[in-house]
């Protein structure tokens, strides 16, 4: 698949130089000791093969990992992670044989189901990753600087604490 270019699809949807948002984002990163350079991963690839593995990690136990490796090998390695043989290469180091993560990226009853919870997800107005839920009262999506987390737990522990405006 040849995947959306991402600029375009920034552009697009918030009608400004991507550069902008992705400075944002590569800062945060670089906060955390990640040196992030968002231009090095022109496109954007189906995630439905990757989430589906994600899911089925969870009775592995290795969800986080999973998700984690994934991420890493698409925004640091640049690899493009709804390829087949990518993802399966990934699950192997995760708890997966080879066979069985094939066999999951490629099961129309698996990818059926990891599209009916994203429809599910939408539903609840989860729009973008990462998404946070505070105490089922409110929510973050996306990159987010620390000041805007630790408000968001102080509004959690007191909601008196949260401005509404």
């Amino acid at each position: 698949a040849e995947g959306v270019v991402v600029a375009d699809m920034l552009r697009e949807r918030y009608g400004k130089d991507p550069r902008e948002i992705w400075e944002r984002v590569e800062g945060e990163a670089k906060k955390s000791g990640i040196e992030l350079d968002l231009s090095q991963q022109p496109r954007s690839y189906p995630t439905q093969k990757g989430h589906t593995l994600v899911r089925l990690a969870r009775d592995k136990g290795t969800q986080h990992a999973l998700a984690n490796a994934i991420t890493w090998a698409y925004f640091m390695d640049h690899r493009q992670t709804n390829d087949d043989e990518v993802l399966a290469d990934i699950a192997v180091e995760h708890g997966f044989t080879r066979e069985e993560a094939l066999a999951a990226v490629r099961s129309e009853v698996a990818l059926r189901t990891t599209h009916e919870l994203a429809i599910w997800a939408s539903q609840q107005g989860i729009q973008g990753v990462p998404f946070f839920i505070f105490d089922n009262q409110f929510a973050l999506s996306g990159c987010q600087p620390q000041e805007v987390f630790t408000k968001a737990f102080e509004a959690a522990i007191d909601p008196s604490k949260l401005k509404r405006g």
